[in-house]
């Protein structure tokens, strides 16, 4: 992750979509980088996903 910007080179997201029980509270977010994606769904069952990839490495 240092080669691809440490922790400076990721962002945060969060999806308005998906809201569990319509209560504002994000429940779908992602951490994003270079050569990292970080990415969570609260509904049930919980949901988490981490890819950690080489520089450059596409994730598709």
């Amino acid at each position: 992750m240092e080669k691809a910007g440490g922790i400076d080179g990721l962002h945060a997201a969060f999806y308005k979509q998906g809201d569990l029980g319509s209560d504002g509270v994000w429940d779908i977010w992602r951490v994003e980088g270079p050569a990292f994606v970080w990415h969570f769904r609260g509904a049930r069952p919980v949901h988490a996903y981490v890819h950690v990839g080489l520089l450059g490495e596409s994730t598709r």
